[in-house]
């Protein structure tokens, strides 16, 4: 909406694959543990009710629950995903949510269960984006959240404008959380490849949303 152009590093199906085999893994764990606490609890049971009741809810749970849970409360990752340095986001390149990972977890029985995988992998091949199934229908990219830098990250110090020393020494920046500043900091570092209506727009922005943050009110002139 503000005119920037994201760049998403996309992950590749290799690394996707990898991710994908060390959630089954951990899903055929989850599978031993609830059939072991099954055990425990039908051995009283002649019937073989407990079993069957614990059976038929407890696979679509964790086949289920576990990606949508994991994707939800853990920002787009899943143990998998987290080890292979991958994460799911919205196409705009936010934070997905609960009906986006409901989605895709649904879907996945296209993309794995029904067709042994080699519908997601197509879809991947031939997506530009390398999307399967599951990412096309909620609307959805997984891409590499972390990235080997071959340098080490130089500080980058803003300095006041002058005759604002005063102020902004009263500032208790403590209060911005890294989300704001990581955005902040992104705009100052390329406040001048922005054409100056963007730019001002983006200024106001975030100084409107750093004053209400720190509770303060700027100067008139500022």
């Amino acid at each position: 909406p503000e005119a920037v152009e994201l760049h998403l590093d996309t992950a590749g199906l290799g690394s996707r694959v990898l991710a994908t085999l060390i959630d089954l893994v951990v899903m055929a764990m989850l599978f031993s543990g609830l059939m072991a606490a099954v055990g425990i609890a039908a051995l009283g049971d002649d019937s073989g009710t407990v079993v069957f009741v614990a059976v038929a809810v407890g696979i679509p749970l964790i086949l289920f629950g576990y990606p949508i849970a994991s994707e939800t409360l853990w920002r787009g990752r899943t143990i998998g995903k987290s080890v292979m340095g991958l994460r799911v986001v919205t196409s705009q390149g936010s934070p997905i949510r609960l009906r986006h990972a409901a989605i895709r977890a649904f879907v996945g029985l296209i993309d794995f269960q029904l067709t042994g995988g080699m519908a997601a992998v197509v879809s991947v091949r031939a997506s530009r984006d390398g999307r399967r199934l599951g990412d096309m229908a909620a609307g959805t990219l997984v891409i590499r959240s972390r990235r080997v830098v071959g340098r080490t990250a130089v500080p980058v110090a803003f300095i006041p404008h002058s005759g604002s020393e005063d102020f902004t020494r009263t500032l208790d920046v403590s209060r911005v959380d890294n989300e704001m500043h990581q955005a902040i900091r992104s705009f100052l570092l390329r406040v001048q490849d922005l054409s100056p209506e963007v730019r001002w727009a983006l200024a106001v922005k975030f100084g409107t949303a750093a004053a209400r943050r720190l509770k303060v009110s700027p100067p008139a002139d500022m």
